[in-house]
């Protein structure tokens, strides 16, 4: 390329001072001079009064900072705007400030501060120590915002607006309620309904209004339940209105647009295709991997890395991959979204954050490193964040928008330093052996005589009785045993509150009589049990013997009846296991239409299991009733065989079933229907 050529070429292109500068180096030619356009986003226009020739002898060190030329070592670029370049100074969108003495906020404001405070409003404040809402600073850690009031997570949630008692562990919002989410759901508040739910179990979520089981069943897109009967998954078709959805096992069958098909997939050509993973899908008569390619409607497969959509012409039946971002699709064509505004050739330009750069024929591939470009296998520049540096040794590294060099430098938090023997890092500062780092505050290594601690990002004298310290915040003693006791970060009575823990959380409960914890749960004896840190209901007292005319009416009314010999008893630990013969069930009910289909014999030999007798042994060849909770009946058999909740079993006379079926009688009005029923048997 002859000098000549370079000059008149490139510069009459209106290329970028970058361009041109890697052009020139690659190349090895001498170029005479490079152009600054005023406007990045229109390089062409050479005619300006503002344009600038770089001076071919200082290229390497030149660049365009917006319409304005500059040196790279002695300046620093800031959003166009050009800035003396220091030890300390950075770029804060288009200000540059000091990082050791200014905050750079994040709408571009700079305020005067050390590098460890945060942007709160016009003002500056150190999140160790304090917190920020709405612009306000408040002189304590850890606080959220709940609108322009503040409140403490672990003690209060904020709930649309309104703070509300109870932690951000359990405790979620229903509208502006709070609510335990270990035991409650929120299901579809509105104005009639505040939404909330009992939960009895954590697999029991929402659909809709209800409560379901996700362990037993399913709710799909339509907000209908099904069991996993019926099937574990959904096939919905939600171009419908209302949408349709109808569950299925993916082992047997697939689904597409809300229709099922087999497992077999069958494509185009009618020939069972094997797969290799569940990512394949039929594309006419072959496979595609949705993960890595797309199917276009003319039924091509393409890589996704070609595009990640198709730009389809029915009229042809053509289709064209394309990345969104790059492209639109009309009517069947790409067109290339513009450049800030401006139309490009991709082809022969590239477009960084709205600015448009010639590309560079042959060589090396480039990229964009901000609003610049730049070689993608540079040996002498480094992209860090949207900053191009041009490399000052071998051994550079980026700290955000900075580089530095580990081997005469030290990085603190993201403040750089001249590496010092016999010190180091304290958050954003160096420190010798005379101080104490406390989670990046830099305090003396001693208070008067004695070594100072760390508690959390204080400093404190261990045995000082005048402070505790929690979980990494310092608390002024309680008038309590050991000045109060810890609860995770808090400092509590323990004459007046209880802390219950586990292995995830740390509670806080005011001390209640017959209350016990189980993990960080505080819980009423008299009502749970604890096993394993997981509560539960407690269990009902060992089963009676009681005879059949003291049987509550709401156990005769509302239970199935199991009545046969016993022809055998065995204890098994807390278990009594019962055989029978000639039994049957017997069920009660307010109209008693159906007694004479549900008077129903069971098998020669049966088998009951129940808790074991409080007092009175079991008698060998006798006749009882069982009365079970009508769950575990549905009219044809008894849905289980193991540990059934027998209410309370009762001794019988000679004749079992007439006794059991009159004191039943109590539960009718129809009378004579029953005594129908029974004869027929």
């Amino acid at each position: 390329m002859m000098e000549s050529k370079c000059e008149s070429k490139f510069c009459r292109d209106g290329m970028s001072s970058l361009d041109f500068v890697m052009l020139t180096a690659l190349s090895g030619k001498t170029v005479r001079g490079e152009i600054c356009s005023p406007s990045n986003k229109n390089p062409s226009p050479v005619n300006h009064s503002r344009t600038h020739l770089i001076p071919s002898d200082h290229q390497s060190k030149k660049f365009c900072c917006g319409s304005e030329i500059t040196d790279v070592e002695q300046t620093l670029c800031c959003g166009g705007n050009i800035f003396q370049r220091e030890e300390d100074l950075r770029c804060c969108q288009d200000k540059s400030y000091y990082v050791r003495r200014q905050v750079c906020c994040e709408d571009g404001r700079v305020l005067e501060g050390s590098p460890e405070l945060s942007c709160c409003g016009n003002q500056t404040f150190n999140p160790q120590i304090q917190s920020c809402c709405e612009g306000r600073v408040f002189p304590e850690e850890g606080l959220s915002c709940c609108g322009d009031e503040t409140y403490r997570p672990e003690q209060e949630i904020c709930c649309s607006g309104v703070v509300q008692k109870g932690n951000n562990v359990t405790t979620d919002c229903c509208g502006t309620s709070a609510y335990n989410r270990l035991t409650s759901l929120c299901c579809n508040p509105g104005e009639n309904s505040s939404g909330l739910l009992v939960r009895s179990s954590p697999s029991e979520l929402c659909c809709d209004d209800r409560v379901y089981n996700e362990e037993s069943h399913i709710c799909c897109p339509n907000l209908t339940v099904h069991s996993h009967r019926e099937g574990t998954h959904c096939c919905s078709d939600f171009s419908s209105d209302p949408i349709s959805s109808v569950p299925y096992h993916p082992t047997t069958h697939t689904c597409h647009k809300g229709t099922l098909h087999l497992k077999d997939l069958i494509c185009g050509n009618g020939r069972e295709l094997g797969r290799s993973s569940k990512s394949q899908l039929c594309c006419g008569e072959r496979l595609f991997d949705k993960e890595k390619e797309i199917c276009c409607s003319n039924l091509t497969v393409h890589s996704r890395h070609k595009g990640t959509e198709c730009c389809d012409n029915f009229t042809i039946n053509s289709s064209i991959p394309y990345h969104p971002h790059l492209h639109t699709c009309a009517q069947g064509s790409l067109v290339l979204i513009p450049c800030g505004g401006i139309d490009y050739d991709e082809q022969t330009q590239i477009c960084c954050s709205g600015n448009l750069h010639n590309r560079r024929h042959g060589g090396s591939q480039q990229e964009c490193c901000g609003a610049q470009v730049y070689p993608k296998d540079s040996r002498a520049l480094v992209c860090c964040g949207e900053t191009l540096h041009v490399k000052t040794s071998n051994v550079t590294h980026c700290v955000g928008n900075a580089i530095y060099n580990p081997t005469t430098h030290t990085l603190c938090g993201s403040v750089i330093h001249p590496t010092q023997p016999g010190t180091q890092c304290c958050g954003h500062q160096l420190q010798n052996h005379t101080h104490i780092c406390c989670n990046g505050h830099r305090h003396s290594g001693s208070l008067g005589s004695r070594v100072a601690s760390c508690c959390g990002v204080s400093a404190y004298d261990e045995s000082d009785n005048t402070s505790v310290c929690c979980g990494g915040r310092l608390h002024t003693a309680l008038p309590a045993p050991g000045g109060g006791e810890c609860c995770g970060k808090l400092l509590i009575d323990p004459n007046t509150h209880q802390c219950c823990r586990s292995p995830q959380f740390s509670l806080i409960y005011p001390l209640h009589t017959s209350f016990h914890c189980c993990g960080h749960h505080y819980y009423n004896s008299s009502h749970q049990r604890c096993c394993s840190q997981q509560l539960g209901v407690k269990p009902q007292p060992d089963v009676k013997l009681m005879a059949l005319v003291k049987v509550p009416m709401s156990t005769l009314c509302n239970s199935a009846a199991v009545v046969g010999k016993v022809t055998n008893v065995s204890q098994k630990g807390q278990q009594l296991v019962w055989w029978l013969k000639s039994s049957v069930v017997l069920k009660a009910n307010c109209d008693l239409k159906w007694m004479s289909t549900h008077l129903r014999p069971l098998s020669a030999q049966f088998k009951l299991r129940t808790r074991k007798f409080l007092s009175a042994k079991p008698v060998v060849n006798a006749t009882y009733v069982f009365w079970l909770p009508n769950s575990q009946y549905n009219g044809k058999a008894i849905l289980s065989h193991c540990l059934l909740s027998v209410t309370s079993v009762s001794l019988l006379g000679p004749e079992p079933i007439i006794s059991v079926a009159r004191q039943m009688q109590n539960c009718s009005h129809r009378r004579p229907q029953l005594w129908e029923s029974l004869n027929s048997v």
